[in-house]
């Protein structure tokens, strides 16, 4: 069950509100899809687990040695980050600030739901009913929540990818083609709040100054003691002979 004193709303009223908000999703998701590409694999694809877990493995398989040099790092690692309960934790500003401005025709549907502060309601230890207010955050179980997740890692991730592959150009202009004759360029996989990246050592740091930067103004936290960085295959660390 994970942390037991973990607080994670997950009601999300009543059955007219799930059949709008599921009905909304199916009739947009490949236009939802369209603009999320290239890196996000939950909206508009099948078996997008699959498909990250497949990339990432040829990536570990390329990049990765299974036979280290003692004097030669390897050229990249593998990033995979773990985020604070995003769902009950992403801007709703921003979420709405996205909605109007990418898909218009959802803002009333998404002002129905979330434009005021949602009831969370429990049951007490004495067996009397209470609520508190949720101010940011989406309703974990609302086929509109995976939704807005997607949208907000999106804006938070974009930004990120292009500074990464002006890196990557740079580079390139310095000769410097690294392991894959492109300046080493990283390769980003979410599903819905869930990120892995291929991505060189050079730029590893970078990354999470970014994310960090820019996650935390729409509500993405990053758990560090959950993040992992896979930098060996074979058993063998190679963090001596790092740069």
């Amino acid at each position: 069950m994970g942390d037991p004193d973990a607080i994670r709303p997950i009601g999300i009223g009543i059955a007219w509100r799930r059949i709008a908000a599921s009905h909304a999703m199916m009739v947009t998701k490949d236009h939802i899809a369209a603009y999320l590409a290239p890196s996000q694999f939950a909206i508009g694809y099948n078996a997008g687990i699959e498909i990250i877990t497949q990339t990432m493995q040829l990536q570990s398989d390329r990049y990765l040695p299974q036979h280290p040099t003692s004097t030669t790092p390897p050229p990249r690692a593998i990033l995979m980050l773990d985020l604070v309960n995003m769902f009950n934790s992403i801007s709703m500003v921003h979420s709405r600030e996205i909605i109007h401005k990418r898909f218009p025709y959802l803002l009333p549907l998404f002002d129905t739901l979330y434009y005021y502060p949602t009831k969370c309601w429990y049951r007490t230890g004495t067996g009397h009913r209470e609520f508190f207010l949720r101010l940011e955050g989406s309703s974990q179980g609302c086929p509109f929540a995976a939704m807005l997740a997607c949208l907000v890692m999106h804006d938070v991730l974009t930004p990120i990818i292009e500074k990464r592959k002006q890196r990557a150009q740079t580079r390139r202009n310095h000769a410097s083609l690294d392991d894959d004759g492109l300046g080493s360029m990283a390769i980003t996989m979410t599903y819905i709040d869930d990120c892995t990246v291929s991505i060189n050592y050079e730029d590893l740091s970078f990354f999470m100054d970014e994310f960090n930067k820019a996650g935390k103004q729409m509500g993405c936290t990053l758990k560090p003691q959950k993040c992992k960085v896979l930098t060996s295959v074979s058993g063998v660390s190679p963090m001596s002979i790092l740069p």
